[in-house]
Parts: structure tokens; C-alpha cells; sequence
């Protein structure tokens, strides 16, 4: 419970693998629960990143790999970012944006 407790710290930026789609929301992890119960006849994939973790954006286009090589499976790749909230503007969106 511990763990759940400090995800509620966060807010997380969540956006689909599709070349680093430019679909970035904020949510809580009550919502990026929600969508995945709607998702019941997909399979996620949710890799966790930062990014200031160089290990996690180097392997970021694993995931692009994965989620284009299963486009027809109804795999869907979610990255979220656990960057704070007030880096979203500064970091998150920029870095987005420059992968894209």
C-alpha cells in the first residue's frame, strides 16, 4: 500500500507509442487505471520513464518497435512519464516534441 501511496504523489504524463505520439495528458493513477479496464480486448504494455533517466530514453524506442510490430494485435504501449508535474511545460512536451 506503501507504493500506491506514493504514486498518488504524482502526476503522471501518459502518451501512446505511435512514433511518441503527441498525445500527452495528465493523470492520476486512478485514471490511467480507468483506461485500462476500458481497454479490456487490448494488452498494454506500461513502461514507466523520466526524462532525466538515461537508461529509460535510450530504451524508448524498443517500445516504438514493439507497439509497430503488434500495430494489428491490439497491443497498445503506454509511457509514462514520472517527471513532476511542474517539469511538464519545461521538459516533458519539449523532449515529446523532439522525438516526434
Amino acid at each position: 500500500m506503501k507504493i500506491k501511496s506514493i504514486f498518488y504523489l504524482f502526476l503522471f504524463v501518459v502518451f501512446s507509442v505511435s512514433s511518441y505520439s503527441q498525445n500527452v495528458k495528465l493523470l492520476t493513477i486512478d485514471q490511467l487505471n480507468e483506461r485500462i479496464e476500458k481497454g479490456k480486448d487490448s494488452t498494454y504494455v506500461v513502461n514507466f520513464w523520466a526524462t532525466w533517466c538515461v537508461p529509460c530514453i535510450k530504451e524508448l524506442p524498443h517500445f516504438e518497435k514493439l507497439s509497430a510490430e503488434h500495430k494489428s494485435d491490439k497491443l497498445a504501449v503506454l509511457l509514462v512519464s514520472l517527471d513532476f508535474k511542474s517539469k511538464l511545460n519545461s521538459n516533458v512536451i519539449p523532449f515529446v516534441k523532439r522525438k516526434i
